[in-house]
């Protein structure tokens, strides 16, 4: 599956972004401090992160973020927070080591674009970053994007060209000429919907309820950037999923491989992501009880997954905050949901 690569860049975006983008930047970082956690994501920190980072006195102690967090007026965070949270990225994420293993003797190379208007040090370190991360990818050893924050530089990609005129590995013809475009992505939600998303299907739905949960979290985001919504009013925490939600899926035949399964995840993502065309109502109490089920501060609904047929529903929670807590799926007939809680 693709790989995110963070620059120590990124990890500091709160430090030097406009100050009013501060508290998305921080979400960002939050969302991927949780992938690493929970997920048991390979995201990875450029090579040497720390010892960059206390060489250009940018190490992220709370000092460093709190001119811009006096800036932005944000009060939900400390400075001490937003540092706390790096550190834990700097601590769970992978290592890149590619070079490390190999060596390359590499010839003729171009960048393109160059990093500009940045110290001249950094602009290296920059380009040796390119560099590896095309290695990696060319022979096939990684498919990583580099999630990287500049206020200057703000290219999409960079194309990298070299020519291998030796090298330690025994399986590459020399010469051996490299051509890679490498993805910048300055947008955690964004890096997560340039991802194949049948990659993150087959390790969600075959393992664990968090994976399922992260991998209707990428559709969700997929659905609003379809219809040309912004994917950063959704957040990982608008949502959760019952204990019961992904056997449902299964006994319904809307697993992943299963004949119901694209169909399931839509409407999912169309009730997570407020699509109007979704058919939804009220699961009333019963059908001489037209009153709808209440869990504590939640109320009921059902949304149509199919119409004909075996007629299934998406059985869901929603509470006046607009959280939603998605339940169980069934027949038209079905009678339970998984609680809330």
């Amino acid at each position: 599956m693709q790989q995110a690569l963070l620059s120590c860049d990124f990890l500091l975006a709160p430090a030097y972004c406009d100050h009013r983008a501060i508290e998305y930047y921080v979400e960002n970082l939050t969302e991927i401090m949780s992938s690493l956690r929970d997920l048991g994501s390979t995201h990875m920190l450029e090579h040497n992160a720390e010892d960059k980072l206390r060489a250009a006195g940018k190490f992220p102690y709370k000092d460093l973020f709190e001119k811009n967090l006096r800036r932005s007026e944000v009060q939900v965070y400390s400075a001490n927070d937003v540092a706390r949270i790096v550190n834990n990225i700097l601590i769970h994420a992978t290592r890149f080591s590619y070079q490390e293993q190999y060596i390359f003797d590499l010839e003729n190379k171009s960048l393109d674009p160059s990093f500009v208007e940045i110290e001249d040090f950094r602009a290296q370190e920059l380009e040796g970053l390119i560099e590896w991360v095309a290695l990696c990818n060319e022979m096939r050893d990684g498919e990583i994007s580099i999630l990287h924050h500049c206020l200057v530089n703000k290219f999409l990609n960079v194309e990298f060209e070299a020519t291998i005129a030796d090298t330690t590995r025994s399986d590459v013809k020399l010469p051996y000429v490299v051509q890679q475009k490498i993805e910048l992505h300055s947008d955690y939600k964004k890096f997560l919907i340039s991802i194949p998303r049948n990659s993150i299907f087959e390790a969600a739905f075959l393992d664990d309820v968090f994976k399922v949960r992260f991998a209707i979290y990428v559709e969700t985001l997929v659905a609003l950037k379809n219809r040309d919504l912004p994917i950063a009013d959704f957040r990982w925490d608008d949502f959760k999923i019952s204990s019961g939600l992904v056997s449902s899926l299964y006994k319904n035949a809307s697993g992943y491989k299963q004949p119901f399964f694209s169909v399931c995840l839509s409407t999912i993502a169309g009730v997570l992501s407020r699509d109007p065309a979704v058919e939804k109502s009220i699961f009333k109490k019963s059908e001489k009880d037209k009153s709808p089920r209440t869990h504590g501060n939640y109320i009921a609904y059902r949304a149509h997954v199919t119409k004909s047929g075996v007629a299934l529903r998406l059985m869901y929670w929603e509470n006046e905050n607009g959280h939603i807590v998605l339940a169980n799926v069934g027949s038209k007939r079905e009678l339970f949901i998984h609680d809330p809680k």
